[in-house]
């Protein structure tokens, strides 16, 4: 045990005073991605029901997979060819910038904003990687390997937006909002038709 740092830890709270920080940080990033996924929700009827849960999940330091993940997901009313129901996830994530073959433009760290449908389409990930990759609009955005990656919820990839402030992650969420809305929702109409569960 290393004594003095349990010393400084025990000093003036000041374990206490960071475990509060990092709860209020997570907490606020999960307000602002909840708030985009409630905006999903409202703006897809025939996708998801008006009554969706909102499953939250932070994943911290020590994490295997990621650097650190905060996340909010959601079921949509609708299966696919395999009689699974696709998730909407959207995320900030921390990683390291070689996991997603950033390595020349950031060190240390990369930070994004992201989304990904779990239970999603191989080949409708690449139709809407390709169509967006041919269009001006869409410069900025990038795609990417699912970290989380699991047979259970498999997502083919991500659409993702770097981002470095508070502002910066706000603005990413609502122009991922706005790919997910003009450029994913589209494919997904072609699935099954929602289901009935009265």
């Amino acid at each position: 045990m290393d004594e003095n740092f349990i010393n400084d830890g025990l000093n003036a709270n000041r374990y206490l005073k960071a475990t509060e920080l990092v709860h209020r940080f997570e907490s606020e990033i999960t307000e602002v991605i909840n708030g985009t996924c409630q905006e999903i929700i409202d703006d897809h009827p025939k996708l998801v029901d008006d009554d969706a849960s909102l499953q939250e999940k932070v994943f911290a330091a020590g994490k295997s997979r990621t650097l650190a993940t905060i996340r909010t997901e959601f079921q949509m009313n609708v299966e696919n060819e395999n009689g699974n129901r696709p998730m909407v996830n959207i995320a900030v994530e921390w990683v390291k910038p070689e996991q997603q073959d950033e390595e020349a433009a950031y060190e240390g760290s990369l930070c994004y904003a992201m989304y990904k449908i779990q239970h999603g389409s191989e080949s409708r990930f690449e139709t809407v990687r390709e169509r967006t990759e041919a269009q001006d609009g869409w410069d900025e955005l990038r795609f990417g390997d699912d970290l989380w990656h699991h047979y259970a919820k498999h997502a083919p990839g991500i659409v993702y937006l770097p981002v470095e402030t508070g502002p910066e992650i706000k603005e990413a969420l609502q122009t991922l909002k706005r790919h997910f809305s003009e450029e994913y929702v589209p494919t997904l109409l072609d699935m099954s038709a929602p289901l009935d569960r009265k």
